[in-house]
């Protein structure tokens, strides 16, 4: 009897295994969906990290390009200056 005390909160009848066997059960769905829930947070989130930082990427490789672009046309205009 002393194993079922503890495993259902201590209640002295056991009666109400049913019932507490249906709450627990109920616990653990609602559990399971809170976890589920901050799961799915967890997924957009970390979508949306990915995405900034996909966009950052690309920026900053239209950055590189530009910054190439310029200094090629510096170089021209000193081996052109050279040339003359």
């Amino acid at each position: 009897m002393g194993f079922f005390k503890k495993l259902f909160g201590g209640k002295k009848d056991i009666t109400n295994i049913d019932d507490d066997i249906e709450k627990m059960e109920k616990d653990l769905k609602t559990r399971q969906r809170n976890l589920d829930d901050a799961l799915s947070k967890q997924t957009k989130d970390m979508d949306k990290a990915m995405n900034q930082l996909i966009e950052i990427g690309k920026e900053s490789e239209e950055d590189a390009e530009e910054v190439e672009e310029f200094l090629n046309n510096i170089k021209r205009e000193i081996e052109s200056k050279g040339e003359t």
